[in-house]
């Protein structure tokens, strides 16, 4: 009788849950579905970790962002409900998947999502196979090649009889940077793991990374094209949105006290907003056009793989760093979490 009765306060605890998210989802009012979700998930906080959230976790689709929120926050309330989330596959891809996503808060929330599942060995495990790494770093070291070698333009004193004016070698950087996007968009090996940070200069695996590093700027050689960068920036730039947001990250590259400006090419600034009406003028496409392919080839030409292992190196040891403050961080909060709980059930 007891187990009858607690089974359904259980069932009418998931009905008084999801009905809101459900009424939430259906709701066309921005401002009522965020209240309304925000509302029904603090109850779900409150009631980790004896709720099932399969339920929940089914809405995905239609809540995003909130459903992202409080599968991070899940995973962290105990390992047993960490290893639950991180054995359902589905789960993984999507969240992994998610990491794209147009909407920075989306992103965003999937980021935190699974480094909330990662304070766990399981956790960390299942994104290794499910190659949340693999689908990001051989073209993010592409991006930091292209970043290094114009760093180095810029120390460089510039001559006046130059072929390529100084205002279309930035362009043509930024053109540059979201045409490898675009090939790393469909070529799987730009999406291959890069172990630049894990090894030493003699060793057969370095060789094995320069010939790979060799491989993909040849790619870049013959597959970047100035139109498919030019579209993609027009339609994001119509969109309001910024066409350079997959290498903002890299502003992390710049060194401690480094100006500020450093980073300007990695952003669509309103001055080129302004300009692009004039690339699409045919006289003015084809100077732009004659301009990016110099560019691109003497990129090619001139990058160092040396270089580009240095700035991903500083990278990757500040990622560890800040993974390290945050492991702790998770820790302690999962401990104070537990002691919380053992008070509340004494």
């Amino acid at each position: 009788m007891e187990t009858t009765t607690t089974t359904k306060k259980r069932r009418r605890q998931h009905e008084t849950t999801l009905f809101p998210l459900l009424l939430a989802a259906l709701c066309s009012n921005c401002h009522n579905r965020r209240a309304l979700i925000k509302k029904c998930l603090n109850r779900v906080l409150l009631s980790l970790p004896h709720l099932d959230l399969s339920p929940i976790l089914s809405l995905l689709p239609a809540l995003l962002k909130f459903n992202l929120e409080i599968i991070g926050a899940a995973s962290l309330a105990s390992i047993v409900m960490n290893e639950k989330i991180a054995e359902e596959g589905e789960i993984m891809k999507g969240l992994i998947s998610l990491l794209g996503s147009s909407k920075r808060g989306t992103a965003m929330a999937a980021c935190n999502a699974l480094l909330d599942i990662s304070t766990t060995c399981n956790g960390r495990q299942r994104l290794v196979e499910f190659s949340a790494i693999e689908n990001l770093l051989w073209e993010g070291l592409m991006q930091v090649a292209l970043y290094c070698w114009d760093k180095k333009q810029k120390v460089l004193p510039y001559k006046s009889d130059d072929s390529v004016p100084w205002s279309l070698h930035l362009l043509s950087v930024k053109l540059l940077h979201i045409a490898i996007k675009l090939i790393g968009n469909h070529d799987p090996g730009f999406q291959k793991a890069c172990l630049v940070g894990a090894i030493h200069s003699k060793d057969c695996l370095f060789n094995n990374q320069m010939m790979i590093f060799r491989d993909l700027i040849s790619r870049i050689t013959s597959d970047s094209k100035f139109s498919d960068a030019v579209e993609h920036l027009e339609a994001a730039i119509h969109k309001n949105e910024d066409p350079l947001e997959h290498v903002r990250w890299m502003k992390h590259l710049n060194e401690e006290g480094e100006e500020v400006e450093r980073s300007q090419s990695l952003s669509i600034s309103s001055a080129d907003s302004r300009c692009l009406p004039d690339l699409l003028i045919p006289h003015n496409r084809d100077t732009a056009k004659a301009a990016f392919v110099h560019i691109k080839s003497k990129f090619c030409r001139e990058v160092e793989f040396q270089d580009a292992e240095q700035y991903y190196k500083m990278l990757l040891e500040k990622y560890r760093k800040v993974r390290k403050q945050y492991s702790n961080g998770m820790l302690s909060l999962h401990s104070a979490l537990h002691d919380e709980h053992e008070i509340i059930s004494s």
